[in-house]
């Protein structure tokens, strides 16, 4: 065998010596093609395995909203839909949302960095399972006042001590938080932030009557019940249309609203 494997190994060098630019150009055609194919490999394998960290992740939908202007589909709703979601739609697990806020500061005692900011309701981390470092996320449900760090952020601001307990500051808003759990947030997740603080510390008495047309950076998620597919959920496209002329009573109760327009969940104003 090891007599043969040389025997190929000469006829394969005295074939390349003959023809050397031939042969060249089909090894480098070889190499091109393999690298090619193994790239297209490897990007197929990332987008198939994005979000693949959340248990629910196979029923989990972000709601969207058509607009009749250049932009088409934009992914920004209105925070109240999760309730009606949750209320209103049978074959709806659950609903949650996340309001990206922008960039703040962020101190513990002297160190100070920026941070990206996010604000979520109670239901959040019951929809979404991020990987936990340490403490307890779902704290944010009984005390506005509790944050949760991303680990880079944690690091940042507390080294290699724990985060969990520590008081941290937020100077631009003057809010004072308790961080309640340190979570990784995956490359392979679309949700990004460093700090995420309740959606009851984001509120202020002027918006709360004017959720209904308050969109800005809102994402809004369903997640429906194991077992059923989009288009069977309770009759989707007739609750989108019941839902959408109560968006339109409830817009046009607003003070600031001159018009709306539209139907189902195609709506102007």
């Amino acid at each position: 065998k090891m007599t043969m494997f040389k025997h190929y190994v000469k006829v394969a060098i005295r074939q390349i010596k003959r023809s050397f630019l031939f042969s060249s150009i089909n090894m480098l055609g070889f190499v091109l093609g393999m690298t090619a194919a193994f790239l297209i490999y490897l990007w197929i394998v990332d987008e198939l395995t994005f979000e693949d960290f959340n248990k629910n992740g196979d029923y989990i939908y972000r709601v969207i909203r058509e607009e009749q202007s250049a932009k088409g589909q934009v992914p920004s709703t209105v925070t109240p839909l999760s309730e009606v979601f949750r209320k209103d739609f049978s074959k709806v697990e659950n609903a949650t949302f996340i309001k990206y806020g922008g960039k703040y500061d962020i101190y513990a005692g002297d160190v100070g960095v920026e941070a990206n900011y996010g604000y979520v309701d109670t239901t959040f981390f019951d929809v979404f399972s991020f990987p936990v470092v340490a403490g307890d996320p779902s704290l944010l449900k009984k005390d506005p006042q509790m944050v949760v760090l991303s680990e880079a952020i944690a690091e940042k601001l507390f080294g290699k001590t724990s985060a969990i307990g520590k008081e941290v500051t937020c100077k631009f808003n003057k809010k004072y938080y308790k961080v309640a759990a340190v979570l990784k947030v995956p490359r392979k997740s679309h949700i990004q932030f460093e700090v995420l603080a309740s959606w009851d510390s984001y509120l202020w008495d002027e918006i709360k009557d004017e959720l209904w047309g308050f969109s800005e950076r809102m994402h809004v998620f369903i997640q429906l019940k194991k077992g059923t597919s989009l288009m069977a959920a309770d009759r989707l496209v007739d609750h989108a249309r019941e839902l959408g002329d109560y968006l339109i009573g409830e817009l046009k109760k607003l003070p600031r609203v001159k018009e709306v327009r539209g139907r189902g969940l195609m709506i102007g104003v």
